[in-house]
C-alpha cells in the first residue's frame, strides 16, 4: 500500500500539507521513511477527526487547545470550555442549536480527564451523545511525549528534529 492511499483529496488542505508546512519537505518524508506506522497512524486519526468535525463540534479546554487544531487542518465548530461561561450555559447553548453529538478532546492530564466525565455527564443528560474515541485514540499515539491538546502542533513540529541538524527526538521516541 502506498503512503499516497492513506490521504483525501478534499476541499482546503490535506493533512498531509499541513504536515508538510510544519515539518518541511525533508523531515516529512524522513518521517514517512524511518516512522511510518505511527505517522500513518496519526494522519489517519487527524483525519477522521477533521471529517467528523465538519458536521459535529469539537469540545476543547481552551482557546490553545483549539489554535492548535486549526493548525492541524479542523475547519468545523471547535467549542473551549474554559471561556468564563458555565458548563451548563454551554450545553444549553447547544441544546438551543439542535446539536445532538459532540466529540470530546479534552487534555490527558488529571483535570482533562475529570472535565471529559463531568462535561460528558452534562451533555448525556441533555440528550447530546458524545463521541471521545478520538482522544483516546490520539492519547494513544501522543501519550510519552504531550499531556495537552495544545501541544499536537507542536509535538507534531518537534516530532523530529532537522535531518542536517541536531536530533531532537523523532515520532516515537520518548526520551525528549
Amino acid at each position: 500500500e502506498e503512503a499516497g492511499d492513506k490521504f483525501l483529496v478534499g476541499y482546503g488542505f490535506s493533512l498531509y500539507t499541513q504536515i508538510h508546512f510544519v515539518r518541511g519537505l525533508e523531515n516529512t518524508w524522513m518521517d514517512i521513511y524511518e516512522h511510518r506506522s505511527e505517522l500513518e497512524r496519526f494522519i489517519d486519526v487527524m483525519e477522521s477527526l477533521r471529517i467528523a468535525n465538519d458536521m459535529v463540534p469539537v469540545i476543547v479546554e481552551g482557546r490553545s487547545d483549539e489554535y492548535s487544531l486549526r493548525e492541524l487542518g479542523l475547519k468545523g465548530d471547535i467549542i473551549p470550555i474554559n471561556t468564563g461561561r458555565s458548563l451548563v450555559a454551554m450545553v444549553d447553548s447547544l441544546v438551543r442549536e439542535g446539536v445532538k453529538r459532540v466529540i470530546i478532546l479534552t487534555d490527558w492530564d488529571h483535570k482533562g480527564r475529570e472535565l471529559s466525565m463531568k462535561v460528558g455527564r452534562l451533555f448525556r443528560a441533555n440528550g447530546i451523545q458524545i463521541d471521545d474515541r478520538f482522544r483516546s485514540e490520539i492519547f494513544a499515539l501522543v501519550k510519552q511525549e504531550t499531556l495537552y491538546v495544545e501541544g499536537l502542533s507542536g509535538w507534531l513540529e518537534s516530532a523530529r528534529g532537522k535531518v542536517n541538524g541536531e536530533r531532537r527526538g523523532s515520532i516515537g521516541d520518548s526520551d525528549q
